[in-house]
């Protein structure tokens, strides 16, 4: 049960890599370097309704995951790890929502849903940037999780620098928005991803 429930977490980031892949392959014309890879669930982007599929199967999953970690690991009693398990769960609530509130494509009319899309990403951004140091500082207690305490710590580092030179390129309208954007988001999947991997390994009373 609790391998099932920690495999989810391995099964999110690889759904939402392929959300990425094919919804930019399907899109003809659609720029990985340059776009936001919320173009892709935009209102009035290209098979919508399928790559909304894949965007929310992968928000569940991770949902699922996050609940499952929180349950697990509060019996160790950290209350660093504690707060990034929550975060980690707000973080999957918060995504969820996306779902409900598209992006508006640009240069079209601001929406509701659209300016709802720009309020979840500010809730987001504080979450995802904390979720990953908190867990660092508490993996720091136990000697055989250092390295991923490290590795916790500098993912939070790269999601914080990346998040400000996405705002930066934006603002500039530079033309590499798309791979600054996926630095940033990439950098939390494959957190979530290794993190998911830790606690299938790690060796704790059932």
């Amino acid at each position: 049960m609790r391998k099932g429930i920690f495999i989810t977490g391995i099964i999110s980031p690889i759904i939402y890599v392929l959300y990425v892949i094919i919804g930019g392959v399907l899109w003809k014309g659609y720029s990985q370097v340059k776009q936001p890879i919320s173009d892709l669930s935009a209102s009035g982007a290209p098979n919508l309704g399928m790559v909304n599929n894949f965007g929310m199967l992968s928000q569940i999953f991770g949902l699922i995951f996050a609940i499952g970690a929180f349950i697990y690991l509060k019996k160790l009693k950290i209350k660093s790890l504690n707060i990034s398990m929550l975060l980690l769960i707000a973080e999957g609530i918060v995504s969820i929502s996306y779902s409900f509130f598209p992006e508006d494509m640009k240069g079209a009319t601001l929406t509701f849903k659209g300016i709802m899309h720009f309020v979840v990403t500010g809730l987001i951004v504080p979450i995802v940037i904390l979720m990953p140091l908190f867990a660092g500082i508490a993996f720091k207690k136990f000697n055989e999780y250092k390295r991923f305490s490290t590795y916790s710590i500098i993912t939070s580092i790269v999601i914080f620098i990346s998040g400000i030179l996405s705002v930066v390129v934006m603002a500039n309208d530079f033309p590499f928005f798309g791979v600054v954007e996926r630095i940033n988001i990439g950098a939390l999947q494959l957190w979530i991803l290794l993190f998911a991997i830790k606690l299938l390994n790690m060796k704790t009373e059932n």
